[in-house]
């Protein structure tokens, strides 16, 4: 069984926090034994235009993985960006298998590693059996 990580990424753009999403998206694109698609949702095409996505478009097509931007510029407030990856997850609950697949959300500055993502997957079995579900918390 491969699991399947929709995995979203909030970035207000700053060209200083540029560095900062690359090496999320880079630990991200390394993700072993799962299909991850990465949606990063920023206020701002300039991750485009500064060549970030092409830069790592590589890297996640090689994992077997996709990279995505979802640019919002309509928010009355720029804080609400944080909440629209809701948007994606009615449609993603209605496609997804209840122990193949994952929806994450996710920082810009929150490292996930394979590590965590190899310890979250190895624990899950065990502790759904219990009735929970583990978990990230920053």
């Amino acid at each position: 069984m491969v699991s399947r990580f929709t995995t979203h990424i909030v970035s207000h753009y700053r060209a200083d926090r540029l560095p900062i999403l690359k090496q999320t998206l880079k630990a991200i694109s390394q993700w072993q034994n799962c299909l991850v698609e990465a949606v990063v949702t920023t206020n701002s095409d300039r991750y485009i235009k500064d060549g970030l996505l092409d830069e790592l478009q590589s890297e996640f097509e090689d994992a077997g993985h996709s990279i995505k931007l979802n640019v919002v510029t309509h928010l009355k407030n720029p804080r609400l960006l944080t909440w629209e990856h809701k948007k994606f997850m009615r449609s993603w609950c209605e496609d997804a298998s209840p122990f193949e697949d994952f929806f994450v959300y996710l920082e810009d500055d929150l490292l996930v590693t394979q590590r965590n993502i190899r310890y979250f997957l190895h624990n899950k079995e065990f502790l759904t059996k219990h009735g929970l579900t583990p978990g990230f918390i920053r």
